[in-house]
Formats: C-alpha cells, structure tokens, sequence
C-alpha cells in the first residue's frame, strides 16, 4: 500500500467475521438508539464468548455448562476477577447500555452513550493485546512481535501507546512504535517520538533509530502493509509457525479467532 493510500484510507476496525453483523447494526445511523443499543450488547456476548471463553473456563476452573449457565454479568465479573479489571469495567459501560436498549421503560438512549460504547466495542480486540502486553512485557516474546506486525499500523500504535504509557523504559516499544507511526503514513510523527525520547536511549541506538526509519521512508511504496482484517490473514499465514501455537497460545489464539473466516488456513 502506497503511502498516499495510507493517508487516505479509513482503516475498519478488528472485528471477527463471526460478530460482523452485530457490527454493521450498531454502527448502523439509521436504526433507532434502543436498537444499535441490543446490538451492541449481542456483539459484546459474542466477543467474550469467542476471544475469551476458552481462558476464562481454565482459569476459573468451571465446565461449558456452568459457562453456559452465566448471564452476561456473571462472565464480566470472571473477566474482572480473572483477566483485568479496566477491562471488564469496559464492558460494563458496553452491557448497560445494552440494557437500557432491551427494557421498554428505561431512560431514552442519547447518541452520545452510543458513541461511547461503539468506541470500546470497536477496540475489544485491541485491548486484549493491551492486556496481554502488560503481562508479557514487549521484547522478551520476538515471535508475538512478528505476529502483531500483521496487523495495520494504526492498530499497533493503539496498542503500543497504551503499552508506552506504562513502560516508558523499553527501547522495543521505541522502535516499534516509531515504525508503526511511519507506516500508518505519518513520517513525521514518527521522528518527532524519536526526538522525544533521545534521553532514554544512547546516541549510537538513537542514530540506528533515525536511519531505519528514513530507510523505511524510501522504500515505504514497495511494502507490503497490513490496511485490513483479510490483510492481517494474508499476512498472518505467511508469519505463523506451528510452535507458536505451542509457546505462545494466548496470543496466537486471539488472533486465530480475528482472522478465522478472512481466507485464514
């Protein structure tokens, strides 16, 4: 993709093939607030059913028919207790939003708690390599950065800016995002973060930094850069190694589930 393409592309969110339905409905402007609301509520059922299910039953140790059993509620609270807890908060704001959609006598919805709850369903994916980032801190699992590059720069300065804000220390995440920043279209962005973090890095990286990235700059028209789901699947099928499901299956589960139905084998 061309650098001009780049910039002028509006790149779709990280939704699974499975949910697309839901998605196209909630973001829909011409269903009513109460309708968008149910959709987005059945999108988030979804999302933890298939990105996250399979982690919560090992690690809260219950069977597919309690799982079955729980309300929506009850798998947010096993998110809170067991995978993060801003994340669940997310997820709360998402459900009561929903709820108020699904009873008749609840409050009018307004456009803006649509907004709001569109913005953080629309990232769940996202937020989840967030989550596994913090945990496994970026760097020390070279295999889980090749798999992310599959995926469009703009996602991955999301993630990488949250994960920056947390380890302002780490000379991974300075190259990394300082490539996604370049090739998200954004040259010059990505040499201002480097002139920002002069100070935490030596003079020789700094200069390695610099150079790669004007490098990059030259040759950003013949690189092959991920502007989609079916792109990150393309780019995925090339990366993936069968060990990785092995070594690192949190992470390659979550984006088997993303690219599964997007021409993934």
């Amino acid at each position: 993709m061309s650098q001009e393409n780049i910039l002028s592309v509006t790149i779709p969110p990280l939704i699974p093939s499975e949910l697309m339905e839901e998605y196209r409905d909630f973001i829909n402007p011409a269903l009513r607030e109460v309708v968008q609301a149910t959709c987005l509520r059945r999108y988030l059922e979804g999302a933890i059913d298939l990105l996250l299910k399979d982690r919560l039953l090992s690690l809260a140790d219950i069977s597919e028919s309690e799982w079955r059993k729980s309300d929506l509620d009850d798998k947010i609270v096993l998110v809170k207790e067991h995978i993060d807890k801003d994340l669940a908060n997310k997820y709360f704001k998402i459900k009561n939003i929903g709820n108020k959609g699904a009873h008749y006598t609840a409050k009018r919805i307004t456009p803006n708690e649509i907004s709001n709850a569109v913005h953080h369903a629309v990232t769940i994916f996202e937020d989840l390599l967030v989550v596994y980032f913090k945990k496994h801190r970026i760097g020390t699992e070279g295999p889980v950065l090749t798999i992310l590059s599959s995926l469009p720069p703009i996602k991955r300065v999301y993630i990488l800016e949250k994960i920056w804000k947390q380890d302002r220390s780490n000379v991974w995440i300075i190259d990394k995002l300082s490539m996604a920043y370049l090739k998200s279209g954004d040259f010059q962005k990505s040499m201002n973060f480097l002139e920002s973090v002069k100070d935490k890095i030596d003079e020789a990286c700094y200069e390695d930094f610099v150079w790669k990235l004007e490098n990059l700059q030259k040759n950003l028209h013949i690189l092959d850069i991920s502007g989609n789901v079916d792109d990150a699947a393309r780019i995925f099928n090339i990366l993936i190694k069968d060990e990785y499901f092995t070594k690192y299956p949190e992470f390659t589960n979550l984006f088997c589930v993303l690219v599964s139905g997007y021409n993934y084998k």
